[in-house]
């Protein structure tokens, strides 16, 4: 497990492969009665675990999309943050008994 990144043995630690006493992964192939064969298998096997791991791990790159969906809804939360502000000011800029506009 030495040589897969740390960040995917959780995934594989789970996977019907490990074998917890030995702390090994254990995958056979049986499809064939050639040796080259089963060996060929085996290492798709252990790709394909790879790659699952990888896949729910690691997150992948956002679309642009999503990128100008949370831009704009930045941009709309900061709209209603300033407008909040500005309500709250002039608030108490009527209690003080002037306004900003007024250059009193």
């Amino acid at each position: 497990m030495h040589l897969v990144p740390k960040i995917l043995h959780p995934d594989i630690e789970a996977s019907r492969y490990y074998a917890k006493n030995s702390k090994s992964l254990v995958i056979q192939g049986d499809g064939s009665r050639d040796r080259t064969s089963n060996i060929q298998e085996c290492y798709k096997k252990l790709h394909a675990l790879i790659i699952a791991a990888g896949r729910s791990s690691v997150r992948g790159e956002t679309s642009p999309a999503q990128v100008e969906k949370v831009k704009n809804l930045q941009r709309k939360e900061n709209d209603i943050r300033l407008l909040s502000k500005k309500t709250h000011g002039d608030k108490k800029a009527a209690r003080k008994g002037f306004s900003k506009k007024s250059n009193y």
